[in-house]
């Protein structure tokens, strides 16, 4: 029983160190796409101020939390045109 105690043990640390990092990154990212928008929002086209304007006014809307922009960096997609 104890091979099994400590691999579950071990299993346990791994998975919190992991979710801790993931949460971590997660972070890091919304920081970043925030800095982007409140840059964008001083641009002075105005299109494109406006674009940025309103997502992070859908950021702020609980109803789409977690939806970030998936053309950051790490992400595959490309930017909006």
């Amino acid at each position: 029983m104890p091979f099994f105690s400590g691999f579950a043990g071990e299993f346990g640390k791994n998975l919190e160190r992991s979710r801790s990092e993931e949460a971590d990154r997660a972070e890091r990212q919304s920081a970043l796409e925030s800095q982007i928008l409140q840059h964008l929002s001083t641009s002075p086209d105005p299109e494109i101020a406006s674009h940025a304007i309103t997502r992070m006014l859908d950021l702020a809307d609980p109803s789409k939390t977690g939806k970030r922009a998936s053309w950051l960096p790490g992400q595959n997609a490309t930017p909006p045109p």
